[in-house]
């Protein structure tokens, strides 16, 4: 699927006659982006300056030359720079032609260098606005080729970027991406000798799928089809994709859902309420209250349930609710598993009274 990323050529070629010209030293740069791609001017180190614009044209000029250490060091200053509040405020055309340099890169071969870059735009994409409407559209078609290609490393790395693009585009790339990771995962199933690499490629593109709503029945149906084959057989469970992550995506997906897929799905998330292996924190190394992954799947699927769902699943987590508080669950623990759902549920019965 490497022909797909063709067209970004066109633009990089506009960039790199501008940049390529400009005269620049290999080592000095390279030493100075690693500075700041550590944020070693935070504490002073070797005399470091903080980053400013001009960073941000060598790092262009980095991109456009021919060592691949030079190119990896831009972008790992790139990625750090994109949350410091001046790169926000660069010349629209500045941060256009660092965008293409970086998504040319998205699916080379030198995978420390892939790697890089795909950090880099993924940092672009978190933080809104930092991506002109064009180079988004260049980023998401270059990850939708990825996640086709034949290559196990490329859609790793499609998966990586894809997520970010979901969890943030409108319904039309939502979709558009769920139908891309679809076919992926249906053209490269799971084999009996798939390596770790095969799996953890497969495990990326299946968690894109739970990050977003969608409208469109169809597509929810076959999403939810997939979350519940996965959560029946099990098979798919590991470090980057589990139980916890298909419940979410049916959250996600249920209130455009159509019988008998809706049904299950409610089956399923039903069956999880209280369960004591789904809680979890969200911190980690300091206290804070226990959540719930079912609780908080069922708090998005809330606001579409019927009378006879939402009383079901009431009576549910009350009962769930009493048990933990006469085992002497901590008070916090039980505020932070039980209280977004009964404020979701609550709401849901005024909804449903009018």
């Amino acid at each position: 699927m490497r022909w797909a990323w063709c067209f970004v050529g066109i633009l990089v070629s506009l960039c790199v006659a501008v940049t390529a010209q400009q005269p620049i030293d290999p080592d000095a740069a390279r030493q100075r982006l690693e500075l700041v791609a550590a944020g070693s001017y935070q504490i002073g180190l070797q005399g470091a300056s903080p980053p400013g614009p001009d960073d941000v044209g060598l790092c262009c000029r980095a991109l456009a030359h021919a060592d691949v250490g030079l190119k990896v060091a831009a972008c790992r200053a790139v990625a750090h720079m994109a949350s410091i509040p001046f790169f926000r405020d660069l010349p629209p055309a500045q941060r256009h032609e660092l965008a293409v340099l970086l998504i040319a890169e998205l699916g080379g071969e030198h995978g420390p260098l892939a790697d890089a870059a795909g950090h880099s735009v993924r940092r672009l994409v978190y933080s809104d606005g930092l991506l002109e409407r064009r180079d988004l559209h260049s980023a998401i078609v270059q990850a939708l080729g990825m996640a086709q290609d034949d290559d196990v490393e490329v859609r790793r790395r499609a998966g990586l970027l894809l997520a970010e693009i979901a969890a943030r585009g409108d319904e039309n790339i939502r979709q558009q991406v769920a139908r891309t990771v679809l076919m992926a995962l249906e053209r490269y199933p799971a084999k009996r000798d798939d390596g770790e690499r095969e799996e953890i490629a497969r495990a990326l593109l299946r968690t894109v799928l739970t990050r977003f709503e969608t409208v469109d029945s169809k597509l929810a149906d076959d999403l939810a089809a997939l979350f519940l084959a996965d959560l029946a057989s099990g098979e798919e469970w590991g470090f980057r994709y589990g139980r916890s992550d298909a419940l979410r995506g049916l959250g996600h997906v249920f209130n455009a859902l159509r019988q008998p897929l809706r049904g299950a799905a409610f089956g399923a998330l039903r069956d999880c309420v209280g369960a004591e292996d789904l809680q979890f924190m969200t911190t980690s190394g300091m206290r804070s209250p226990q959540r719930h992954h079912a609780h908080e799947a069922l708090a998005f699927a809330a606001r579409g349930f019927t009378m006879a769902e939402l009383e079901a699943i009431e009576e549910l987590a009350s009962a769930a609710r009493q048990r933990d508080e006469a085992a002497g669950m901590d008070d916090m623990d039980v505020r932070g598993i039980y209280e977004t759902l009964e404020t979701c549920l609550r709401d849901r019965r005024k909804q449903l009274k009018r």
